[in-house]
This record gives structure tokens, C-alpha cells and sequence, in this order.
């Protein structure tokens, strides 16, 4: 028994042929976009993990930098007090200074009469 027919005006083996190709093409397709998937899904896991790499380095800069505002910050502090102790040691030799100029002043007003 023969159970050849026809689609259309064409016999059934070329029928078949031509869906074997389009199948094999779709086939074909299918692994060259399964192969791009692939390809996309490990640029992504390398993206998230360098992402990831990036933001623990970032927030170690951000650490640091609040540790460092913190150190400046008493840095600051403990200028300020060491100016202000300056300032108060300067004011009080000036008036060391102004007092002894008073007192050789004095001095030389007791000896300027008695010299002349």
C-alpha cells in the first residue's frame, strides 16, 4: 500500500522535506539563542559580582571616610584647645612683658632723680 497524497500541488515527501528543514532550522535557532542566553547570564553573574565587589569597596571608602571625619574632627578639637592654651600663654606673657617694662620704667625713675 502506497499512502502517497499530495498538499496543495506538492507530493508529500517534498511536503515532509520542507517541514524537516524548518524544523532543523528552528532547531538551529533555538541552540544559537539558547547559546546568547548563556552568554548574557554569565555577563550578568560577572556584572552583579564586580557590582557587588564595587559597592563592599564603596562602603569600606565610606568607613574610612566617616572614621576620618571622626579623627579630623578631634584633630580639630584638640587644635582649637591647644590654640586657645597658646593664646592664653601669648596673653600672659605680654603682660609678664608689660609689667616688666613698668618695673624698669620704675627703676629708671628712681635712678634718674638720683643721678641728676
Amino acid at each position: 500500500m502506497n499512502f502517497a497524497f499530495s498538499v496543495g500541488s506538492a507530493a508529500t515527501e517534498d511536503f515532509c522535506t520542507e517541514l524537516t528543514s524548518r524544523a532543523s532550522n528552528l532547531d538551529e535557532r533555538v541552540r544559537v539563542l539558547d547559546r546568547k542566553v548563556s552568554e548574557y547570564t554569565e555577563a550578568l553573574r560577572t556584572a552583579e559580582a564586580t557590582l557587588q565587589s564595587e559597592q563592599e569597596a564603596h562602603t569600606v571608602t565610606k568607613q574610612q571616610l566617616a572614621e576620618l571625619g571622626l579623627t579630623s574632627e578631634a584633630d580639630l578639637n584638640m587644635a582649637k584647645d591647644a590654640l586657645a592654651l597658646e593664646r592664653a600663654a601669648h596673653a600672659a606673657t605680654k603682660a609678664d612683658l608689660h609689667a616688666l617694662q613698668a618695673s624698669v620704667r620704675a627703676s629708671f625713675a628712681i635712678l634718674s632723680p638720683a643721678e641728676a
